[in-house]
């Protein structure tokens, strides 16, 4: 697993996590369940978050992984998980694209 804490993540990992932060939940980052690292923890809500970035989510089977691993996350510990892309983190609608 990856170091706990926000400055050993990703723009945009950190960027969701003080977004939640700012709205008044208590985050967890790279919060470990079974085999399985979540980006975000909201312990309050039982609920995940991950920070999908446009390289990696984008490859081919990406999604299709990403989709079974939140199966299994749901189904072995009853987690919720909320995915937002890049472009949604950074909030530019239109004005970023993933290639």
């Amino acid at each position: 697993t990856r170091a706990s804490g926000f400055a050993q993540r990703t723009k945009i990992e950190r960027l969701l996590g003080h977004f939640l932060e700012e709205a008044g939940f208590e985050v967890e980052p790279e919060k470990q369940f079974g085999r399985y690292v979540v980006d975000i923890y909201l312990p309050e809500c039982h609920l995940a978050f991950e920070a999908d970035g446009c390289y990696w989510h984008n490859l081919p089977g990406a999604k299709e992984h990403d989709r079974k691993r939140d199966e299994q996350l749901f189904k072995r510990f009853g987690l919720p998980v909320v995915r937002f892309s890049e472009v949604e983190i950074y909030g530019l609608g239109g004005g970023m694209k993933c290639a």
